[in-house]
């Protein structure tokens, strides 16, 4: 595990928010991949920063939320951000992200998130490309519940990524600290099923880290 810490006096959104408008900026429309595999980013800070841009564009954050210090971690295949902010209200927010990329072009297909939404409940959110039936939803399987899915339905859409969002309670924290590999899936628009199967490693540790 490698760490790295920031000093910034940029405002910034908060968690998920950053995350979810960076995203929508770097999703293209594909066909259904017939394999998928994760990996941590080749370089965090970059892939951060990055974010930071994108996000500070697409809207105006609160002047509280002012970062101080910003500690970047990967374990395994997972990118954990934590933001320590100058108001001390705001303290210490986390949140960790595990891309999925097709196989052959590299071409990143699906992201799952670990953050806190505006009620401050842990959530894990599901973020896949546009070109999927938003009525049909999707459903995603953990090994460690014996792969059985679980269907979710879909709540926002960008220009050009979708999102849901599962509660993480405790039963959740469990199944993910007993997984190894997850199975994604969703119905594309040509009403084909669309199936990534893509392991977590480094999920245990990434919890730890996010949520303490």
């Amino acid at each position: 595990m490698k760490t790295r810490t920031f000093l910034s006096n940029r405002p910034k959104l908060l968690a998920g928010l950053s995350f979810m408008a960076a995203l929508a900026a770097i999703f293209m429309p594909s066909e259904s991949p017939a394999a998928a595999q994760a990996k941590p980013p080749a370089d965090p800070a970059a892939s951060a920063d990055k974010a930071d841009l994108n996000a500070a564009a697409a809207a105006n954050p609160p002047a509280a939320a002012v970062i101080k210090k910003t500690e970047i971690s990967n374990f395994e295949f997972w990118h954990v951000q934590c933001d320590q902010y100058v108001d001390a209200n705001l303290g210490r927010k986390c949140i960790g992200r595990l891309p999925v990329f097709r196989q052959n072009t590299q071409q990143l297909v699906a992201v799952l998130v670990i953050a806190q939404d505006d009620s401050k409940q842990w959530q894990l959110r599901i973020v896949i490309p546009t070109s999927l039936s938003v009525v049909d939803g999707g459903s995603i399987a953990f090994d460690g519940s014996a792969g059985k899915p679980q269907t979710f339905v879909i709540e926002t859409c960008e220009p050009a990524a979708c999102s849901s969002s599962l509660p993480l309670d405790a039963n959740l924290a469990k199944v993910l600290q007993n997984s190894n590999k997850v199975s994604l899936g969703w119905t594309g628009l040509d009403h084909n099923p669309v199936k990534l199967d893509f392991e977590i490693k480094g999920v245990q540790q990434a919890l730890k880290a996010v949520m303490g």
